[in-house]
């Protein structure tokens, strides 16, 4: 934003999403999206594609953590991480890639984690989504 670029905060939560578009300033927009959710997904994009014109940098940060030991890890909580995590990353960066291929450019970075391949005591889920990442 200090240089010039447009920003769109895509977040799940309303308040979190709204104070960081605040904090950034002028050229920052938040929308309220589920990287779980392809219809959020594609709502998202299609508001970047309407609004701005077009897309030259995604960034895929989304991620959650649900810790528990695999033995009470519960599998709501597995598919939630690998949801937001690693389908919300694939969703975006197709969504993303779609709109830059017809522009002719564009950067998609994506987020993972040292724990993708050092492993975390009671991350099981996380690791598996970080190392799909």
């Amino acid at each position: 934003v200090e240089e010039g670029a447009t920003v769109v905060i895509a977040e799940f939560d309303d308040k979190t999403g709204r104070n960081c578009a605040d904090t950034l300033g002028e050229n920052a927009f938040f929308h309220l999206t589920d990287v779980s959710d392809e219809k959020s997904v594609k709502a998202l994009f299609d508001y970047v594609k309407n609004e701005f014109g077009r897309l030259d940098i995604l960034v895929n940060n989304a991620g959650i953590l649900a810790d528990s030991t695999l033995k009470k890890l519960d599998p709501d909580q597995f598919d939630a991480v690998l949801n937001v995590n690693l389908r919300g990353t694939y969703l975006c960066g197709k969504a993303a890639a779609d709109i830059m291929v017809e522009q002719g450019s564009g950067v998609i970075l994506n987020a993972a984690s040292v724990v993708a391949h050092n492993g975390n005591f009671g991350q099981t889920n996380y690791v598996a989504s970080k190392a799909g990442v």
